[in-house]
């Protein structure tokens, strides 16, 4: 065990130490990638920083970290929770190109992520749930730099939440029908949801926004909607 543990700690070391030396390496994705033709017909090559590889090779992985500001909404006022509640996120996401000649590429990942909301007024609910979430979306690549090291990448699709744990806790109120939904499971496991946002990248450093809601009710009762929204402000580093 010990022998393995020494292997392991090793290779993260040689791993830390050779991702620098990549990001100067020159590389050569392909035969039409390493050369251009100029206004004369003429191949002219071109030198690729891996730098920015992954914004034109096939594919890229990422690790990614935020805030969440979510509220959790309702036609129902005793189930509204219309005041936005804090959270994280923390994951990581693999990005795969589409097309060879359009930087269209489609994203997907693992992420923790926290969402719910919470009521001013007595009678209402105050929602934590924590979520696994598989997103997948299509990020177009916009190159504002010559280096192509600064890009701006909209980016719009559907995420899918599995809940893995969570409360609904609801603040008491004197009226005649109190319930006390903190013993109910009013909410599903799963949330499908769409997202649209735009992210930017410098070199390896990755910033992103992002609005997020329920396509469907998160809601266990047939008569009841209940929808996830808000939005993410991520932070992360790609590969």
């Amino acid at each position: 065990m010990g022998r393995k543990i020494s292997t392991a700690i090793a290779l993260l070391i040689f791993t830390a130490a050779w991702i620098p030396n990549v990001a100067k390496a020159q590389v050569k994705l392909s035969d039409d990638d390493y050369y251009v033709i100029d206004n004369q017909n003429r191949p002219v090559p071109v030198v690729i920083d891996s730098t920015a590889l992954y914004l034109r090779g096939k594919h890229y992985f990422g690790f990614r970290g935020g805030y969440t500001s979510y509220k959790t909404l309702s036609d129902n006022p005793r189930l509204n929770a219309s005041i936005s509640k804090a959270g994280i996120s923390l994951g990581a996401v693999f990005g795969q190109l589409l097309y060879r000649k359009t930087p269209i590429y489609l994203e997907t990942g693992l992420m923790f992520i926290q969402k719910g909301g919470k009521a001013k007024d007595k009678g209402y609910i105050n929602y934590r749930e924590n979520y696994l979430e598989v997103p997948a979306v299509f990020k177009y690549m916009i190159n504002v730099s010559p280096s192509r090291k600064f890009n701006i990448q909209p980016l719009a699709g559907a995420y899918m939440d599995f809940r893995v744990s969570g409360s609904e806790k609801n603040v008491r109120s004197t009226g005649p029908l109190d319930t006390d939904y903190e013993k109910l499971d009013i909410l599903k496991n799963l949330d499908f949801g769409v997202r649209a946002g735009c992210g930017v990248n410098y070199g390896n450093i990755y910033a992103e926004f992002a609005f997020t809601r329920s396509f469907f009710s998160v809601s266990s009762a047939l008569i009841e909607n209940i929808y996830n929204q808000g939005f993410n402000i991520t932070l992360g580093i790609n590969f």
